[in-house]
C-alpha cells in the first residue's frame, strides 16, 4: 500500500476552490495540472484517464463514484492500474480566510 501526502497553500478562498473543483469536474479535462494525465473519455459515472511516464509506460485507470460534499470532502475511486479509494478533506482556512 502506498500513501501519498500533500500540503498546498493556495491564495484563494474555501469557496473559490470549490466553485473551480466544480467548474473542473464538469469539463473534458479534469486535472489540467497533472501533466503526465490526460482524459481519455469521459462518462456519467466517471473518466478514464492515462499516466505516461518520461521511461515511456502508460498507466490506464478509470475515476469513478465521484462524491463532492461541500465544503467538507471529495471522495472517488478507481480501478484500472491504480484501484483503491481517495478520501480529500477539504482545506481548513487560517486567520486570513485563506485555505
Amino acid at each position: 500500500m502506498y500513501r501519498f501526502r500533500s500540503v498546498w497553500r493556495l491564495p484563494r478562498s474555501r469557496e473559490d476552490l470549490w466553485d473551480e473543483i466544480e467548474s473542473l469536474i464538469r469539463s473534458q479535462n479534469p486535472v489540467p495540472w497533472w501533466g503526465a494525465v490526460t482524459a481519455v473519455a469521459s462518462r456519467p459515472d466517471g473518466y478514464d484517464l492515462v499516466a505516461r511516464s518520461c521511461v515511456g509506460y502508460r498507466l490506464r485507470f478509470t475515476l469513478h463514484d465521484l462524491d463532492l460534499d461541500r465544503p467538507t470532502a471529495m471522495t472517488f475511486r478507481s480501478r484500472g492500474a491504480w484501484w483503491g479509494r481517495r478520501h480529500s478533506p477539504s482545506p481548513t482556512t487560517g486567520p486570513t480566510g485563506r485555505a
